[in-house]
């Protein structure tokens, strides 16, 4: 979902916190990317894991990816995020993400919570009134958009959005889910879950540069293991959160397997773009596929 204020499908990606690039490095012509191959009877497809909010300095990305998508004649991204008018994402945006009419923030979370969210703000050279209809969700992603904005991250230069680009007019385009799919699974928390997934953001913007920079090392090095470490060590210190984890990445990457299983059964030549979180560690899709009897190899 979409980091920046009006365009909902960045939350999605501000939730899995891989959404961020620094400039790029020389890298070995040997070295792994976060690129794996699924060659199975007459299908080919390829999964690459995103970056969906980056700096411009990640361009060019390696000729091996390049390469793989013009040898692809299908594009499956998590969510088609050029299909939609902005018009149409702002007004789902309030239907899923803000009070009624005569009920605020303040009302819903604890008044520790709600000085912090005021300090925050601050912080960041904003007031907090325009954003008191925001359900906790929505007020999350939207305090890691900004932060994110000042560190100079921008979803225009996204991986997803860069092939969507590329793939306009001579790409078959799929996506895995609706726009109305990822808003339900923040829209269906419950009010003590949105304030733990609240607080538990309040209370990392502080580390979200050197978080960004520890992810973006291990994505440059296709580094899986680090990756899923990182992801492991996040789940053991907020076990609270842990049904929202199971939501947001496990049941998510069942259902995107079960289509990339669907492309295994044809003929085409397919290329994956999803967040970086649903490839790695046990139940994510590299780990499914293997687990089914597919040779998965990293690229």
């Amino acid at each position: 979902m979409s980091r920046t204020l009006g365009k909902p499908f960045l939350a999605i990606a501000v939730v899995l916190a891989f959404s961020c690039a620094s400039p790029p490095r020389e890298k070995p012509a040997d070295q792994k990317s976060f690129l794996w191959l699924i060659q199975f009877s007459k299908s080919r497809v390829y999964i690459l894991g995103s970056i969906h909010v980056a700096r411009g300095s990640i361009y060019p990305l390696r000729n091996s990816i390049e390469e793989a998508f013009r040898q692809s004649d299908t594009l499956a991204v998590e969510v088609n995020t050029t299909s939609d008018a902005p018009a149409r994402l702002q007004a789902l945006l309030l239907q899923h993400g803000t009070y009624p009419s005569g009920e605020t923030l303040r009302e819903k979370v604890s008044p520790q919570i709600y000085r912090v969210i005021e300090d925050r703000f601050n912080r960041l050279g904003y007031p907090v009134a325009p954003f008191e209809r925001f359900r906790p969700w929505l007020l999350s992603v939207t305090l890691e958009n900004l932060e994110l904005q000042r560190l100079g991250l921008d979803a225009q230069n996204g991986i997803d959005r860069h092939f969507l680009q590329e793939g306009q007019g001579t790409k078959r385009i799929l996506q895995f889910e609706t726009l109305e799919d990822q808003l339900q699974l923040f829209d269906g928390m419950t009010d003590r879950d949105q304030e733990l997934f609240l607080r538990y953001t309040l209370f990392g913007l502080d580390h979200l540069a050197s978080q960004i920079s520890a992810l973006m090392d291990a994505w440059e090095r296709g580094d899986a293991d680090a990756l899923e470490r990182m992801v492991a060590k996040d789940r053991s210190e907020q076990p609270e959160l842990e049904p929202m984890f199971v939501e947001l990445i496990e049941k998510r990457n069942r259902r995107m397997f079960l289509k990339i299983q669907d492309f295994l059964k044809t003929d085409g030549n397919y290329f994956v773009v999803v967040g970086a979180a649903h490839l790695v560690g046990k139940d994510g899709l590299i780990d499914l596929l293997r687990r089914s009897g597919y040779v998965v190899e990293q690229r």
